[in-house]
C-alpha cells in the first residue's frame, strides 16, 4: 500500500519533496473541485479529521491544537480518501458539518468522510497516503535535515540536563 500511495503521489506529477498546498492544488485538478482546508478546535471526542464533500467543493475539517506534521498527517488522510474514492462513513452528514462549521449551507452536503477504524481497509489505506505524503513534504523535510549544534555545545547541554554526574 505504501507503493501504492508513492504511485499516486507521483501520478500527480508531483517533486520529490513538496508542500501541502501544491498537494492541494494537485487534487483540485484531478477532481475539477475546490478544496478548502478549515482548521477547528475540536472536541475531544469528534474525529482528528473530516472530508465533506459539498455540491461543488470539498472541505478538509482538521484540529487546530495539534501540531503542523500532525495536522499534515490528517489533511493527507482526507486528501487520500478523496483521490481513492472511498465510500463514506455512516454518519449523519449534516448533523456533523452543523457542528464543525455552523456557516456552512449544510443542504449542499453530498458526501461525509471520517476516520471509524483502521480495520477498514479504505482507512489503512488512507492513512499510509498520509503518512507517506507527509514524508515528502518540505515541512518534515526540513526538520529531518536541520543542522545539529556543535559537539561542544552538546556536551554542555547534556550535562546542564543530567548533571556532572556520573551516570550509573
Amino acid at each position: 500500500m505504501c507503493r501504492q500511495s508513492e504511485a499516486l503521489l507521483d501520478s500527480l506529477g508531483l517533486p520529490g519533496t513538496f508542500t501541502i498546498p501544491e498537494l492541494c492544488g494537485r487534487v483540485e485538478e484531478r477532481r475539477d473541485r475546490s478544496i478548502h482546508l478549515i482548521a477547528r478546535e475540536l472536541p475531544v471526542r469528534a474525529p482528528h479529521g473530516l472530508w465533506v464533500a459539498g455540491e461543488h467543493a470539498d472541505y478538509v475539517f482538521f484540529d487546530s491544537s495539534i501540531g503542523p506534521v500532525r495536522q499534515y498527517q490528517i489533511i493527507a488522510h482526507e486528501l487520500g480518501h478523496m483521490l481513492f474514492d472511498d465510500d463514506t462513513a455512516a454518519a449523519d452528514p449534516r448533523e456533523l458539518v452543523a457542528m464543525l462549521s455552523p456557516e456552512m449551507d449544510h443542504s449542499t452536503v453530498q458526501k461525509v468522510q471520517q476516520r471509524t477504524t483502521y480495520a477498514e481497509l479504505a482507512e489503512l489505506r488512507a492513512e499510509l497516503f498520509g503518512t507517506v505524503t507527509v514524508r515528502r513534504t518540505q515541512t518534515w523535510s526540513s526538520l529531518s535535515q536541520s543542522r545539529s549544534a556543535a559537539p561542544e555545545q552538546l556536551a554542555r547541554l547534556i550535562e546542564t540536563l543530567e548533571g556532572s554526574a556520573p551516570r550509573p
